[in-house]
């Protein structure tokens, strides 16, 4: 709910109007398309759909997504949009490498 208000700067209310933002991965998902949404379009470039939602963005299946917002665009751009996109995807959460125990399999 934090990333929804904070970074995706989504009023609170639009959860319930979208609940798939509860729903999606946020290092994997969620957190990986709004950072290339945003990067297309502070680039001034425009996605290949004309009605742009980002709840759309999110549902779509990840060959889509990127033939809609990355392989529409020439080879140069699309290769930055393709980097920006897989480093935010290999993104290790706050922490995750500093743990010095990790529990695998059952716990005794």
């Amino acid at each position: 709910m934090t990333f929804v208000i904070a970074s995706m700067k989504l009023p609170a209310h639009s959860v319930l109007k979208y609940p798939v933002l509860l729903l999606l991965n946020l290092e994997t998902h969620l957190r990986p398309r709004v950072e290339l949404v945003k990067r297309v379009f502070d680039m001034g470039l425009k996605p290949l759909v004309e009605d742009v939602n980002i709840a759309t963005a999110l549902r779509m299946s990840e060959k889509r997504f990127l033939k809609v917002y990355v392989m529409c665009h020439p080879q140069d751009v699309a290769a930055e949009l393709m980097e920006v996109y897989e480093k935010s995807k290999s993104m290790k959460r706050l922490a995750e490498e500093s743990k010095k125990y990790v529990r695998k399999g059952f716990p005794f």
